[in-house]
């Protein structure tokens, strides 16, 4: 049996077990908190026809904005830190007690925190732009510092 094969077939079987899963989980709960997978299935189509488009093209942009903006000022910080001592000074401690939590972990808490500021809208692209300017910074720096020339 071929690879792509086997991969299919497991792919198949994993959607298989975890729909199961969930049929059991609603027959058992009998609950409209877990719905059977079938009724989900067939109300599918209405999401799509109620302007879920122009949501997800909000959605879209803003995640695309949050990342350009990140880039531009992760990069350009992480490379003012690396090149200047005295800025390297000021946010090198800030940096290195983030260092140990993992990226994924601090951005959570990073937009939460944000977002719990008075003048925080939650759709504004300002709050996904310093989540990952955090990261983005993060991974300049270190590895500006860790460069064999500036050594």
């Amino acid at each position: 049996m071929k690879k792509g094969s086997r991969q299919l077939i497991g792919a198949c079987a994993a959607v298989a077990l975890i729909v199961g899963v969930w049929w059991v989980g609603s027959l058992a709960l009998q609950k409209p908190l877990l719905p059977t997978p079938w009724l989900v299935f067939a109300r599918i189509p209405e999401l799509f026809v109620a302007d879920m488009f122009q949501h997800l093209q909000a959605s879209f942009y803003r995640v695309v904005v949050g990342i350009v903006l990140s880039i531009m000022g992760g990069f350009g910080l992480g490379l003012v830190m690396g090149s200047f001592p005295k800025w390297n000074q000021f946010f090198d401690p800030l940096i290195y007690l983030t260092y140990p939590i993992p990226k994924m972990a601090l951005l959570p808490i990073v937009i939460r925190a944000i977002i719990e500021t008075p003048a925080a809208n939650p759709s504004n692209p300002s709050i996904k732009f310093t989540a990952f300017v955090i990261a983005k910074i993060h991974n300049n720096v270190t590895g500006k510092l860790n460069h064999p020339k500036s050594k």
